[in-house]
């Protein structure tokens, strides 16, 4: 797999050095806070997914044609991928809050124009390719604010918010869609998007599940809490209320257990998007990711239990 860290060194290595020691100071503090969600789902998904389609999709094509897609230039569009992820994360952070240094600011366009350097070297001469990376750059700005509006409303449908989170994630096809044209696979893409936004939908189901008390103290309700609030708006006076529902949600009924069966199906529908292309590595991937997706879910009904069982013998007692 390409090295990330060595690709963010080469590129760091001629900027100031206040710049470079913000941006390691972030990089740190980002996987840190990210591998929360992926210590409970198994270590074949420490890698993200948009890391994992284009390499499948790389090797069923070069198993197919003579004209093969070089291990380089994978690891190129990988690049290119993670450096327009970068981009729009850290500006994402700023406009949440985050405690971040202003020059990122700048240090996030240098991503960007990274990633466009590297996509036009590879695909200038592959036109349909630009509508998508273009499109999918604007949507998933557009949504970040539409689902961040989302989130402080009183009163929103579940379903929107699912295809808000799957707009939010659009930057992630670009990747993918770059290995199916130069492999002059373009009809693909179209499946590969809709599994895509399944997986989309499930991480970021699994994100707001580890987050609901931190988006609630930024006065946003979630996709998660609404749905084991069983409303899709809050209820009660304030904050300690709302937190004091979802307590009492979360231990007497199996709103849980059903989120956790709704990130699965996601998962699923993506598994049964991608079975037409036969990828190498699928098959793996997502009966790992629905195991350990069921061995969490079991584990907090599990607890769950313990919880109601303990209470209600210490009271026996």
């Amino acid at each position: 797999m390409i090295s990330l860290t060595t690709r963010l060194g080469s590129m760091s290595q001629s900027w100031p050095p206040s710049i470079r020691r913000e941006l390691n100071r972030y990089i740190r503090r980002f996987y840190r806070e990210g591998g929360r969600a992926c210590d409970n789902v198994g270590d074949i998904h420490r890698q993200p997914y948009w890391f994992f389609l284009p390499t499948w999709l790389r090797k069923k094509y070069n198993q197919e044609t003579s004209s093969k897609i070089s291990k380089k230039v994978l690891d190129d569009i990988l690049w290119a991928q993670y450096c327009v992820f970068l981009s729009i994360r850290i500006k994402d952070d700023m406009y949440d809050g985050e405690e971040i240094a202003t020059p990122l600011f700048f240090a996030a366009d240098q991503f960007l124009s990274e990633a466009c350097d590297i996509l036009f070297r590879h695909l200038n001469g592959v036109p349909r390719f630009w509508p998508i990376f273009t499109g999918s750059l604007k949507e998933t700005i557009t949504a970040f604010w539409e689902v961040d509006a989302m989130q402080q409303r009183g009163r929103v449908s579940l379903r929107r918010m699912r295809v808000g989170y799957a707009r939010v994630s659009s930057i992630f096809k670009i990747g993918s869609a770059a290995i199916c044209y130069l492999a002059g696979h373009g009809r693909d893409v179209s499946i590969v998007e809709s599994a895509s936004d399944e997986l989309a939908i499930a991480g970021q189901i699994l994100d707001d599940f580890h987050d609901m008390d931190e988006d609630m103290s930024r006065k946003r309700l979630n996709y998660a809490a609404r749905f084991i609030l069983g409303s899709t708006q809050p209820r009660g006076e304030g904050r300690e209320d709302t937190l004091q529902l979802l307590a009492e949600r979360l231990l007497y009924t199996d709103r849980v257990t059903r989120l956790f069966d709704e990130v699965i199906g996601h998962v699923q529908a993506a598994e049964n998007s991608l079975i037409r292309l036969k990828l190498s590595g699928a098959e793996q991937y997502f009966p790992a990711y629905v195991e350990s997706l069921e061995i969490l879910r079991d584990k907090l009904r599990e607890e769950q239990a313990n919880r109601i069982f303990g209470t209600a013998i210490s009271r026996d007692t």
